[in-house]
């Protein structure tokens, strides 16, 4: 634990680097790892995320044919057992840290290239070597922003289909409704209707009733004169 926190302050520390040399976006320098203060590449990428900039890392440097480990401790990907073209057989460092500014983030990516015979590529070896560096950090670089832009690109296309499809249902729905409100209003105009003549047939009704029980009257008191009941 107390060596992992010391590979990270001494990284933060370092980032700035020793006689740093800008180069077209990259940062060549020297700058603390697991294997000292070496010669490095040092790149920001705005708006990715670690995760995205650590999976095109480990796309990126499959056709160098090396094999990748992540050291924990010294929070490193390292590749060994590479060809890299202009280097060599080379070996791969790879420290990758993400800042996030909400709603912004931020990628660092420093990269070590341990060459067999000419060390780490950089700005204390020869020219040649140093630009063989530089065009591999920045062809990562590219290819990583390129891969960013798209999963953007993708993600808003999915959140604009998965929008048109809640307008489409939300359409639906409105014609449901509206075909309920239309039944309903038919419905309820019908009973308008039937409520008149239902009031017209009661009072119909009462009349006819209140000229029974008239009737109804006149028979029993022709009852009653009759001896009747």
């Amino acid at each position: 634990m107390f060596k992992s926190s010391l590979f990270t302050t001494l990284f933060l520390l370092l980032t700035a680097g020793l006689s740093a040399q800008q180069y077209d976006g990259l940062s060549i320098a020297k700058r603390y790892m697991s294997q000292g203060t070496n010669n490095s590449y040092l790149i920001e990428l705005a708006d990715v995320s670690r995760d995205v900039a650590v999976e095109q890392w480990e796309e990126f440097i499959k056709p160098y044919r090396g094999k990748t480990k992540y050291n924990r401790k010294a929070e490193e990907f390292v590749t060994t057992g590479a060809t890299v073209p202009g280097m060599g057989a080379t070996k791969l460092y790879a420290k990758i840290v993400e800042e996030k500014t909400d709603p912004n983030v931020k990628a660092t990516v420093i990269l070590w290239f341990e060459t067999a015979d000419r060390g780490f590529a950089g700005e204390v070896t020869e020219s040649t070597l140093m630009d063989t560096g530089a065009a591999i950090a920045q062809r990562y670089a590219s290819v990583t922003s390129k891969a960013h832009a798209n999963n953007a690109l993708d993600t808003e296309q999915r959140h604009l289909a998965d929008l048109e499809k809640e307008l489409k249902d939300l359409r639906r729905d409105r014609e449901k409704f509206q075909k309920t409100q239309r039944d309903a209003e038919a419905t309820i105009e019908e009973m308008r209707k039937q409520l008149g003549v239902n009031a017209a047939d009661i009072e119909t009704r009462e009349a006819e009733i209140v000229e029974q029980r008239k009737a109804v009257k006149r028979a029993e008191e022709n009852v009653r004169k009759v001896g009747g009941k």
